[in-house]
């Protein structure tokens, strides 16, 4: 596949819709063409273990909005959402982890969204 792009989400804390970042890469030929990345509010806060792990915190999102305000500010972005997203190679626990992620998080929030394809 020489067309895709690739997300990454990091998470407040334990809760699966607590995404605080979300950065995606889009690749076009196998080169890199686009890269993004929003910071959000998570739902339920920062806890200690997440924010050591990445290094967000509270600070650097109490003035962010949660991930559907972030969604109606982004969805028409075609660069991200009329793509096909892909996990390259295998799928890791950790990518699977992060398809689950945005499975939740559609399904979280009042959002609707065009069916996407995923492939690995």
């Amino acid at each position: 596949m020489k067309d895709y792009i690739c997300i990454d989400l990091e998470t407040g804390n334990s809760k699966r819709v607590s995404a605080c970042a979300l950065g995606f890469v889009k690749v076009i030929n196998n080169e890199i063409v686009e890269t993004k990345s929003f910071l959000i509010k998570p739902v339920g806060g920062h806890a200690p273990l997440q924010s050591k792990i990445h290094g967000i915190t509270a600070d650097d999102t109490d003035d962010k909005s949660d991930f559907g305000e972030l969604y109606q500010e982004i969805k028409d972005i075609k660069s991200i959402f009329n793509s096909v997203l892909s996990v390259p190679n295998t799928i890791s626990i950790l990518e699977k982890f992060h398809i689950l992620l945005v499975i939740y998080l559609l399904d979280s929030f009042p959002i609707i969204f065009k069916p996407f394809a995923c492939f690995n």
